[in-house]
């Protein structure tokens, strides 16, 4: 069996995104995690 963990927590200000946590940011029109 192959598992794989998607670290994607926190806010993301080196992103230069403060106001919303990286895991409902969007890829296209697609959350990036569901």
């Amino acid at each position: 069996m192959i598992y794989a963990g998607i670290l994607a927590g926190g806010t993301g200000t080196r992103m230069g995104i403060s106001n919303l946590p990286k895991q409902f940011l969007e890829l296209g029109d697609r959350p990036i995690l569901i």
